[in-house]
């Protein structure tokens, strides 16, 4: 075709304008023109006629078709090249009169001209069509590899694209050039790899002297060609005439024949290698290409070959649930226990094929290996797997690593789902195996699920430390109250260091700091990370002081020191005079404001005044007269 699209769309006008009057035996269909709206275009290329006149008699007769005017005006008042300054080359073609056209070239004109919108006498008779013109134009030189610019096509390359398979034929007796390559990249030959194309044009192509192995610019192959036409009849002919069939171009022509079985037969019966192809079952049954699959197995194709190192057939089988593959596959010796992308067992939980798994079974496949089949059911949410793959006797408790080494009940309580954790407890799942967490531990985030789980357990100490406080970091009360039930300690730590009581308090949870301290028991002065009272301290805003007021209630030694720091040191640096009173006036203990700290032993007094706190200074002068502080306690009675 014409790379400029302007230049493809002007031709059907030109031939409209130009005026046909003649019918042909010719595919292309024709137009009236009134000849007195014929316009005047672009010359071929030559001098003008001798006056105006007789540019117009001549221009007429070929309108007319009066040959012998033409004749008349062009041997004794026109040249032939003047002629074509006014187009009348290309208006004979037009109205596909041969004769007007002999006229024309025999007094003089270029064959090989080409008008301003680059188009040549031989390509425009290739547009209209007009095989006689053609013919005339051949004889008089014109050249059917011709194109005047980059962006448009020859003649010949016009003929193949627009299936004008006479014109080729005659322009392969005029010397086209099959093999070279063309502004597009491509070669002549591989143009006609199409699926109009004769094959008897295809067969007098290769008499001619094309290379049934020539690429082009890209590295297609006619061969290749061929096959993505879908063209036996043109594979066979380039096979028979020395194609090879292992030649890629650019891919090997068994992976384009993969789509084609007819095709596919005529590579291999020719010597095509399917060991250069690895992966092509895998292909075909992607494909879902039962007869490609028959053809592959047939020639010796293993069914265990993996395309691209990981897809198998067997897995990509599963994958799209085709059945009758599956079976010739396994007939056919595939290995069951054979890891693509995952093993043949674990794709039937993860694409819902349980119906696939007693075929593997029974052809061998290894449910125990590797282990973590059930939680891939699990979180595949694949209950009918489960319960099958339970009945098989696969144990509950095996992890799966490539999953953080989550069992089946591991996963089954991380994604809050009940109903598989019956199921489970019910066919021997242990809570005391750890999984990607131990279950306990996991299950203080969903209530129902602890109590399932502490049914289960008979030793609930061993199985880990830090319970208490996850419920707590869950913000779980109803999971702390069923520890607390089960005789979990409500001051056991987690990592020997998080307590839940100074959890709760940094987390901003009031209600489950309250019910430990009101009806846990939890102690007020029991070191976490740090004192109840100094991280209740810490974490005060917007004057909120119920987390100081209840840990002062309970009995929270605002004295005590821990890693030399105490309640009383936290508010003088802080410069919190508010909470220094309320240290003060609630405490319940004894005031000891001479105890220094354990590193450098500096006073409570001596780090307000190295602070420049006079107001601390003057709270703490008033707390440490006993008098004074027994009244600010509650006064005299």
């Amino acid at each position: 075709m014409i790379h400029d699209i302007h230049l493809k769309e002007k031709i059907p006008p030109m031939v409209r304008e130009i005026g046909l009057s003649d019918t042909s035996s010719f595919h292309s269909n024709h137009v009236d023109a009134d000849v007195s709206q014929s316009p005047c275009s672009s010359p071929f290329g030559s001098p003008s006629l001798s006056n105006r006149s007789a540019k117009n008699a001549l221009k007429m007769a070929i309108q007319r078709n009066k040959h012998r005017r033409i004749e008349h005006l062009l041997g004794h008042s026109a040249s032939s090249d003047g002629g074509l300054d006014e187009n009348n080359l290309r208006i004979a073609i037009s109205k596909r009169d041969p004769e007007s056209v002999r006229l024309i070239l025999q007094f003089g004109a270029d064959a090989n001209g080409s008008d301003e919108d680059g188009l040549t006498p031989l390509l425009f008779a290739t547009a209209v069509p007009c095989l006689k013109a053609a013919k005339l134009l051949l004889k008089h030189g014109a050249d059917p590899n011709l194109t005047s610019r980059p962006d448009i096509e020859s003649p010949i390359v016009m003929a193949i694209n627009e299936e004008k398979f006479d014109l080729v034929q005659l322009y392969l007796r005029y010397s086209a050039k099959m093999d070279a390559l063309l502004a597009d990249g491509d070669t002549l030959f591989i143009k006609a790899m199409n699926k109009a194309t004769p094959a008897a044009l295809v067969e007098e192509m290769l008499r001619e002297g094309a290379d049934p192995n020539g690429k082009s610019a890209r590295g297609d192959s006619p061969l290749v060609a061929a096959i993505q036409a879908g063209r036996p009849d043109l594979v066979s002919l380039l096979l028979e005439t020395g194609a090879d069939p292992n030649l890629p171009g650019p891919q090997h022509p068994l992976w384009s024949s993969t789509y084609q079985p007819e095709i596919l037969q005529l590579l291999l019966a020719k010597g095509a290698s399917h060991k250069k192809t690895p992966g092509i079952l895998e292909l075909a049954t992607s494909i879902n290409n039962l007869d490609t699959i028959s053809i592959l197995l047939a020639a010796g194709v293993s069914p265990n070959t993996k395309k691209d190192a990981t897809y198998t057939p067997l897995c990509s089988a599963i994958r799209d649930n085709r059945v009758d593959i599956v079976w010739m596959l396994l007939a056919n010796g595939a290995d069951p226990n054979l890891i693509a992308s995952e093993h043949p067992a674990f794709e039937c939980v993860t694409h819902d094929r349980a119906h696939f798994l007693p075929q593997l079974v029974a052809a061998g496949s290894d449910l125990h290996q590797p282990k973590g089949i059930l939680a891939v059911a699990v979180a595949h949410d694949n209950k009918e797997a489960l319960l099958w793959l339970l009945d098989q006797g696969v144990s509950p408790n095996d992890r799966y690593e490539e999953d953080g080494g989550h069992t089946a009940l591991t996963r089954a309580i991380q994604d809050n789902k009940i109903e598989y954790v019956d199921i489970l407890l019910a066919s021997a799942a242990s809570p005391a195996v750890r999984g990607k967490d131990w279950p306990i531990r996991m299950g203080v985030k969903h209530p129902a699920i602890l109590a399932k789980l502490l049914k289960h357990t008979t030793d609930i100490k061993s199985i880990s430390k830090g319970l208490m406080e996850a419920a707590v970091a869950a913000n779980q009360l109803n999971s702390i109250k069923l520890l607390l039930e089960a005789g979990v300690s409500v001051e056991e730590k987690t990592d020997g260091v998080f307590s839940p009581l100074t959890t709760a308090i940094r987390e901003q949870r009031f209600e489950i700091v309250k019910y430990l301290l009101d009806e846990a028991g939890a102690d007020p002065n029991h070191v976490g990370e740090h004192l109840p009272i100094i991280i209740a301290i810490q974490r005060c805003e917007n004057r909120d002081y119920r987390y100081i007021d209840i840990l002062l209630e309970k009995g929270a030694d605002v004295s005590k020191l821990y890693r030399g720091w105490n309640a009383i040191l936290q508010t003088v640096e802080l410069g919190d005079m508010d909470i220094l009173q309320l240290l003060i006036k609630k405490t319940t203990q004894p005031l000891d404001l001479e105890r220094g700290r354990e590193e450098s032993g500096i006073t409570v007094m001596e780090l307000a005044k190295g602070r420049d706190c006079d107001e601390a200074v003057a709270v703490l002068l008033e707390a440490g007269n006993p008098s004074s502080t027994v009244q600010s306690r509650g006064g005299a009675t």
